[in-house]
This record gives structure tokens, sequence and C-alpha cells, in this order.
């Protein structure tokens, strides 16, 4: 039987306060050009925002992204959230009068953030910490931007979950970002500050050549040379980069920050390097089987499947036919059985006419996993899914599984869409030319 409860409580006005002076403490110079555009706040694995470092706390008691109806159900009631004192002076120390006491307002729902939601939900799962890019689309009530393509303005944002004393249990997941923009600028002010300040000091040049070269002037024009360098296309200098980053002032932490984000670019360079050759080999074949087997074994290079398919749609039977499939080394053969497309995830991929990307399959309830499919032996613990769309038709899908969870994740799903988009239309050059 039950002999009590413990119940641990927290401060909500504590701890926006501790959210808020995280951002005025001390930093270089650059760092702190860059966090007066930082904001913090902290999210809950259903999507709702407890605390919010913003002047105007707009996202405080918001949920983001989509959230289930459920979720809402529970937080719609005014009591959910708690009260607000109206009281003047009140701050927060003393007993709210009676007559100051309001009810909260109904829940403001921020379709826009869903990456930001997705992302909580999966610390919550699996607690880890890290940093990733999002598109914050300009109007947070619309969906957000499939894909490459940004309705608004990309955002750097480092994670990391906040847990419970007794058992580990992940109760929030504390966010901090920061516009890619602000950070471009903080480099561009830096090297002109730099550029600016050698100008000034010509005249000394010659009697404290020594010396600038070694302590703030040599380090200035090294760092500009490796902007240069790789806004002409060269490689980024790693060695420069490292040795500049040693530093512990200003000059250290512009170095770490521009190293960062010249590693990122590159890093979306070589993705769509790899998609538009795929895309270009497979717009010029019109073979049905060699385009459905050049994509699935393409694919592989770019996303660490397990096991992946690809199945034509028959749209007057409601159906996918799998045509070929693959593991993670070889082609394998696909058993040619009709799959009704009106449930699991493929219901899913195909009412919704968007990709499903699904990092734990056990813990996923948008949709029913089915089995008696090709890769149950696999015991998949993570999905990737997409629709093959041509001119407004379904053409097929292309799904693929992975037996660690995690181990498919966001940045592979924009790929399988970047390529999904070239693979619809090269089948359905390739069917017409068939039926010919």
């Amino acid at each position: 039987a039950v002999q009590g409860a413990l119940v641990i409580t927290f401060r909500l006005d504590s701890f926006d306060f501790l959210l808020r002076d995280t951002l005025l403490i001390q930093q270089g110079e650059g760092t702190a050009r860059v966090l007066r555009h930082a904001r913090l706040y902290a999210v809950n694995a259903e999507g709702l925002v407890f605390f919010d470092s913003d002047a105007e706390r707009a996202w405080q008691y918001s949920a983001l992204g989509t959230p289930s109806p459920t979720t809402l159900a529970a937080y719609s009631a005014p009591e959910a959230l708690g009260l607000l004192c109206a009281a003047e002076n009140w701050d927060g120390l003393k007993t709210c009068p009676s007559e100051s006491v309001q009810r909260r307002t109904a829940l403001q729902v921020l379709p826009g953030m869903q990456p930001i939601a997705d992302l909580a939900r999966q610390v919550a799962e699996s607690p880890s910490r890290g940093s990733t890019r999002y598109c914050r689309p300009e109007d947070l009530s619309s969906a957000p931007a499939l894909g490459d393509a940004c309705n608004g303005a990309w955002y750097l944002v480092g994670y990391a979950p906040v847990q419970t004393p007794l058992n580990g249990a992940v109760w929030l997941t504390l966010f901090a970002e920061v516009p890619e923009a602000a950070i471009l600028e903080a480099v561009a002010e830096q090297r002109a500050s730099g550029l600016a300040i050698a100008m000034l000091i010509v005249p000394l040049v010659i009697v404290a050549a020594l010396l600038l070269g070694r302590t703030f002037a040599r380090p200035i024009r090294r760092l500009s040379a490796v902007a240069l360098a790789v806004e002409q296309g060269y490689s980024l200098d790693e060695r420069t980069i490292a040795q500049i980053a040693e530093r512990g002032d200003e000059l250290g932490d512009l170095s770490r920050i521009f190293g960062n984000m010249v590693h990122a670019l590159n890093a979306r360079s070589e993705e769509l390097r790899t998609i538009y050759q795929i895309g270009t080999r497979i717009s010029s074949s019109l073979e049905l089987r060699e385009t459905l087997e050049f994509v699935i074994t393409s694919l592989r290079q770019v996303i660490p499947y397990d096991w992946c398919e690809i199945s034509l749609y028959e749209a007057d039977r409601r159906e996918i036919v799998p045509q070929v499939a693959a593991d993670h080394d070889s082609l394998e053969s696909a058993t040619p059985r009709p799959i009704s497309a009106m449930q699991g995830y493929l219901s899913y991929l195909i009412t919704q006419g968007r990709g499903l990307y699904v990092p734990r399959i056990s813990a996923f309830e948008g949709a029913l996993w089915l089995t008696g499919r090709s890769w149950d032996t696999l015991q998949p613990q993570s999905y990737l899914g997409v629709p093959l769309k041509a001119r407004d038709q379904l053409i097929g899908v292309i799904e693929m599984v992975g037996a660690q969870a995690g181990q498919l994740n966001a940045d592979h799903l924009r790929v399988l869409e970047s390529v999904a988009v070239q693979a619809a239309v090269a089948l359905q050059n390739a069917q017409q030319v068939q039926v010919r």
C-alpha cells in the first residue's frame, strides 16, 4: 500500500530569473555581440514552454509545434498552467492578494516551432545534449518549411536535458539559440575591427612589428587570410584555426565560431554535391529497373540504413508493390507482394504527402508499426520514409530502417526528400518509356 508521496516543487519565477541572468554573464566582445541575440527557453516532452528569456516572454506557456489532442486537452484548462498575480510591485516572494489572482489565458500553439518540439521529445526519450540548425518561420502560426526551403531565418540551437535528482528522468529540455545571421555579423565586425586597428597602428608597426606580430596583429592577419581563402573556394586551414582558437581572448572565441561555421558550410556543400551527382545520373536513365537499383544503391552513400526498399504505388487498388531492396552493402531480393497503403506508416506517407522520420519506433504514436515486411528479421528501431511524387501524382515510396534507435536522423530525412524529388521524375519517365 502507498504510505506517502514525495513532491518536488519548483519556483518558476526563480528559474526564470536564473535563465535571464545567464545571458548577462560577462563574455568576450565577440561572444557578447552574439549573446545579445540569444534566447534561452525550457520545453517539456509535450512541447510546452515553461521558461522564456525573451523580454516579453512571448513563448512562455505556449505549445511548440502541433500538440497531440491529449496534450491540448490537458493544458487547455485555465488552471492547468497555474495562476497569475496582477498586483502592482509583486515580487513573487510574498502571498498574492486574493483579489489580484488571475487565470492564465488559453494555450497558444506555435506550429512553426515543430522542429524544436520534436527535438524536446527526442531528448526526453533518450537524454542527450548537443546542437543543431533549424529554420524558424516568420509566422510561427504556420507550418515549418519542408526540405531545404526556409520561409524565415536559420538558427543555431544548443540543447541539454534538465533531469530530476531522484531518478534522472528528464523534466525539461533547456534550449539556447542564436540566429546564424548574428554569428556571421560578429565575424564580419571582428574582421573589420581588426583591419581598422591594423591601419591605425601602421606608424608603430616598424617599431613594434615583432611584438605585435606575436600578440595581436599576426593572428588577425592569419585569420583574415583563412577567411579570404575560404571565400575563394579553398578548404579551411584547420591548423591555423586551432592555433588561434587556443587563445583565451576574443580572437580565440571568434576563431572557434568561424571554424564551426565553415565546418557546417562544408558539410552542407558535400551533401548538396552528392545530391546533384545522384540527380544527374538518374535523370539520364530511362530503364525502370536500372533507375530503381541506382537510386537505392546511391542512397547508401549518404544515409547509413540497414535495409532500404523502393515500392511503386498501384492507385486503383491503393497498394504498394516492392520493386527493389538493399541492405547496407548489397542489393537484395524484393518480394513483389502487394501491401495495403492505407495502414501503418505507409498511410501517413500517402495521406500526409510528406516524409516521416521516426528515431525510436517503440516510442512513436503518430502511426501504427506493422509487421510482415521484408525487414522484420532486423527488428528495426528507427525508420525513414518519403513519398515519390511527380506532377502531383504519387509514383511510389522510399522506406528505410535502422537496427539502432537514432541511427536515422532529421538530416538524413532532408537528404532523402531532396533525392526523392528527382527520383520521382526519373521513375515516372522510365514508366512512360516502359509503357510505350
